[in-house]
Order: C-alpha cells, then structure tokens, then sequence
C-alpha cells in the first residue's frame, strides 16, 4: 500500500485523502501484507470521514475479506469504533442486490459473514 495513502488514514487528514485518490483512484485497491485494504486500515484508525470517503468511491471495499477473514465491519467491531460498525452496516443494507450480482454472497450474508477466528 503507498505508504501517503497509509498516512492519510492513519492521521484522518480528509484533505490529502481526496487529493490522493483524486490524482490516482487505483490506489483504493493497493493491499498491505495483510491483504487490508485502505478501507480496512481507515477504520482500525476510526476517522469516520475518512472511512465515508472510501467506501463512497468504492462500495465493494465494504465485503472484502483480508488474510485474516476480517471484513471492515469485523474490524471496526474489534476496535470499538461503533457509529463507524453502524455506518458501514446502513450502507451494505442501503446496497441493492444488483450490487452484490458477481459476489456469492447475497447483503444479508455479508453482515453474518464470520470472519477467521469464527470458523
């Protein structure tokens, strides 16, 4: 992952966020070792505008699993980040089907995905 994007989310600095993806939006699906995505990593940090930036340019970030089977959901209900946990499941409810077409998974399966540690 670009380590600017990595910092960006770590401080919750908006501003250089948008500039980021603004000048590169291929960035978003950068991974880090632990196959985090950006999504990931901004809720571990629990900017809440930061996190609302991401997934209102990529939606498909909100399902996706890293090594350890964690969605973004599973990591911001570990941290305690609560009003990001209850943002993240209204916008995957707010998600139509048709969204979730190429996935196996329908949008309520996506909220009762067990993640590594719960198999």
């Amino acid at each position: 992952m670009d380590p600017r994007l990595y910092k960006s989310e770590k401080s919750g600095d908006i501003c250089f966020l948008k500039q980021l993806l603004n000048d590169n939006p291929s960035l978003l699906y950068q991974l880090t070792p632990r196959e985090n995505t950006a999504l990931h990593i901004a809720v571990q940090f629990g900017h809440k505008k930061v996190v609302a930036e991401i997934y209102s340019r990529c939606r498909s970030l909100l399902t996706q699993q890293n090594l350890d089977g964690d969605t973004p959901l599973h990591v911001a209900a570990r941290v305690g980040c609560f009003s990001i946990f209850n943002d993240l499941v209204r916008e995957i409810h707010s998600m139509s089907q048709t969204d979730f077409r190429n996935e196996n998974n329908g949008m309520f399966e996506t909220l009762r995905m067990g993640n590594g540690g719960s198999h």
